[in-house]
């Protein structure tokens, strides 16, 4: 047994418009966090370039600061009143001459240092280790000034005008801070002895007139090998700069902005060259907070943002979806009901829109539908009583009127039989017309019992089987209680009949059969008539057949055959009829009725007794 296909689940209108609200709001939410995030990655990269363009500019205006401070120093070194001195102070004289040259100089360095904020001190150191503040400011009298002097000289590792030191505590002078010393040798030709002039950079002043201040982060100078110059408090950026590999990725690419992570933390370095011949490099360490704080702020409430609208858009879409679909749902049970046979079932709907249309032209359907059924009902009504009344007369007609060949055949034979043959026999033939007419012609119901058809029918072929000895024998089916228990419509099996003998056995040259068959099936009855004679012409049971069921008359002498299939229509419905087929050499008149109780004939007959 083949099992039903299951339908196929159909998304509801009111879920796809949900669904389809959902895939815009989706589709502009992504369009949306794809342009944050471009957004985001274009501004990052202006950002990026932007703190490389001030670097940049900082080590120029760096490079600047220290190249003016060189010219002051190589401006020193070439005045005539320090050739002088110079060779006081190889001689190791302190003469009035000396103390004042130096004073000289003294006044020159203090005013060039309240010039140069970021140059804080300066002082000389003679070949013999004697030392000279050169700025009206004290050197340190500890025991252990000479030791650290002899450290920071003892950093210079090989013979060059000027030493650039890395950042260190003031141990120089009472005034405490962290310094960056420069360290310029003189080499005197004449004695092949060196005197040093020490200025000492004030960290806190080297960064001044920078744009650093622009740039978030920890800022610092580092030399060509990313060791520290300038100081920074920061032990995290200090242990980062420890590490040989770390500073050597942090100046390979300079003036480019570097992602590293260390520690479980990522940062961004930014490293530009001074210049010059110090060697060194502007370095800033940076979290993403550092460069990005605000844009990531941004991005989070523009996310926030989208997050919301999606959200909106989510509820905004259940309500609109529910709103334009909620008047097409009651329409749609409306007219549910309407296919039920149901056309009361007004849709009221008092917006002017589409939607109000649609119930206008609805309500106004289902007031033409009740109006046409009703029309409908009436003529049918009209039309079933016309037919049954005249179904009715023809029938009553058929029933009155007797077959003038038939009775003239059937005397004839009545005549012959009595010269020819005893009476017996001509007695039988006469009792079976008698009964014949009895049945054929008795008033009351249109329909009677099964068994009276059956002997109506069995008594119409005696009387033939007296006429035709030689031609046909017949058979009957004994039909028991089920004769009894149902009805039929009069006068069906004496034409059907009357057509196998008079057109299919006298055309045989052999003896025939016939044979009547009642078959019982679940809801109906079939009666058959079956002979072997002659048979149709090729083609002729089609057009009969076709005929039958487009209730046309097949010809003349068949008007019998028509009218049965009409009265068995006109009673119980198009579904039931006669129609002929061929079964090997046997030709079946085979009539469908439904099985009809005694109550349901009294009900069908009550029609035909009208008028």
């Amino acid at each position: 047994m083949n099992r039903a296909k299951k339908r196929q689940p159909v998304p509801t209108l009111r879920r796809q418009l949900f669904l389809s609200s959902i895939a815009i709001a989706l589709i502009c939410g992504l369009c949306s966090i794809y342009i944050i995030d471009f957004s985001e990655q274009q501004i990052k990269a202006a950002y990026s370039s932007r703190t490389v363009e001030l670097l940049a500019s900082d080590g120029q205006a760096l490079n600047r600061k220290m190249k003016d401070m060189q010219a002051h120093v190589l401006t020193l070194l070439s005045n005539s009143e320090y050739s002088k001195i110079k060779t006081q102070l190889n001689n190791q004289s302190k003469g009035n001459n000396a103390a004042e040259r130096i004073s000289f100089f003294s006044e020159f360095f203090s005013d060039w240092t309240k010039r140069d904020p970021y140059i804080k001190q300066v002082f000389a150191v003679t070949p013999e280790g004697m030392y000279f503040s050169l700025t009206n400011e004290t050197l340190r009298k500890k025991n252990d000034f000479r030791e650290n002097v002899e450290t920071l000289l003892n950093q210079i590792q090989q013979p060059s005008m000027i030493y650039w030191g890395r950042s260190m505590e003031n141990v120089f002078y009472q005034q405490s801070g962290r310094v960056i010393p420069v360290v310029v040798t003189d080499r005197s030709l004449s004695v092949g002895k060196e005197i040093y002039i020490v200025i000492l950079l004030d960290e806190k002043y080297i960064f001044e007139d920078l744009s650093l201040g622009k740039i978030m982060g920890d800022k610092l100078i580092v030399d060509g090998n990313g060791e520290m110059v300038s100081y920074v408090e920061d032990p995290f950026i200090q242990r980062i700069l420890q590490n040989p590999e770390i500073r050597e990725m942090v100046v390979a690419r300079p003036k480019e902005l570097q992602k590293i992570k260390v520690e479980h933390t990522r940062l961004y370095t930014i490293c530009c060259d001074v210049g010059g011949n110090m060697n060194w490099k502007l370095l800033v360490f940076a979290t993403e907070q550092d460069l990005f704080g605000s844009l990531a702020s941004a991005k989070i409430i523009l996310l926030i943002v989208t997050g919301a609208m999606l959200l909106v858009s989510f509820f905004c879409s259940i309500g609109i979806s529910h709103g334009l679909t909620k008047p097409l749902y009651e329409l749609r049970d409306a007219m549910k009901m309407a296919v039920k046979t149901n056309f009361t079932s007004h849709f009221l709907y008092h917006k002017n829109d589409v939607i109000g249309d649609l119930s206008e032209s609805y309500n106004a359907m289902l007031d033409e539908i009740n109006q046409l059924i009703s029309q409908l009902e009436e003529e049918k009504n009209k039309a079933r009583i016309h037919q049954l009344l005249k179904r009715r007369a023809e029938l009553k007609a058929l029933q009155a009127q007797i077959n003038p060949h038939f009775l003239y055949n059937t005397l004839d034979t009545i005549n012959w039989m009595a010269v020819e043959a005893g009476a017996d026999d001509i007695s039988e033939m006469v009792v079976s017309l008698a009964e014949l007419f009895r049945l054929g012609l008795k008033r009351g119901n249109e329909l009677s019992e099964l068994n009276d058809e059956i002997e109506h029918v069995r008594h119409y072929l005696t009387i033939q089987k007296m006429r035709y000895a030689d031609k046909f024998e017949y058979a009957i089916d004994d039909v028991g209680e089920t004769g009894e228990k149902y009805f039929c419509i009069r006068l069906l099996l004496q034409p059907l009949v009357e057509n196998s003998i008079y057109h299919s056995i006298k055309q045989s040259r052999k003896k025939c059969r016939i044979q009547v068959h009642v078959i019982e099936r679940e809801k109906d009855l079939v009666l058959q008539v079956v002979d072997d004679g002659a048979g149709f012409e090729p083609g002729k049971m089609d057009e009969i057949n076709e005929k039958l069921k487009r209730h046309v008359v097949v010809d003349k002498s068949g008007y019998g055959i028509f009218n049965v299939n009409e009265r068995i229509n006109l009673y119980f419905g198009p579904e039931y009829g006669l129609q002929y087929r061929a079964e090997g050499d046997r030709t079946v008149a085979e009539i469908t009725l439904p099985k009809v109780s005694e109550t349901e004939a009294g009900v069908y007959d009550e029609y035909s007794h009208r008028g």
